[in-house]
C-alpha cells in the first residue's frame, strides 16, 4: 500500500494561455498510531550535515520509475522519512489523558 496518493494535474481554462499546474498529495495511514500519546521527532541529536548526505547519498542511490512520477514521488517521500526517522527519532513528549 502507497504511503500517499499523488495526484498531479494542470488547469485547463479559456482565460489565459498559462495553464497552473497542481498536485494533490493525501496521505495513508501506515500503521496504527498511539492515540493516548503525542510524538514528535527528537533533534537533540540531530546532526544536519550527515542528514543531508544521507538524503543525498539515498536519493542518489534510488531506481526512478520514470514511467510513474507519482510512484517515484512516493517511493522519494517514503526514502526520506525513513532517513528522517533515523536522525530524528520519534519521542513520546505528550501524554493525553483517556476516557
Amino acid at each position: 500500500m502507497p504511503l500517499y496518493k499523488v495526484t498531479p494535474g494542470i488547469l485547463i481554462n479559456d482565460l489565459s494561455d498559462h495553464h497552473p499546474v497542481f498536485v494533490s498529495i493525501k496521505s495513508a495511514h501506515v500503521e496504527k498510531v498511539d492515540t493516548k500519546a503525542q510524538y514528535k521527532h527528537d533533534f537533540s541529536n540531530f546532526n544536519a550535515e550527515e542528514f543531508m548526505d544521507k538524503i543525498k547519498e539515498t536519493l542518489n542511490g534510488m531506481i526512478i520509475n520514470s514511467n510513474n512520477p507519482a510512484a517515484a514521488l512516493d517511493d522519494a517521500i517514503g526514502a526520506i522519512k525513513k532517513v528522517l526517522d533515523e536522525h530524528a527519532p520519534l519521542k513520546k513528549c505528550l501524554e493525553l489523558k483517556g476516557d
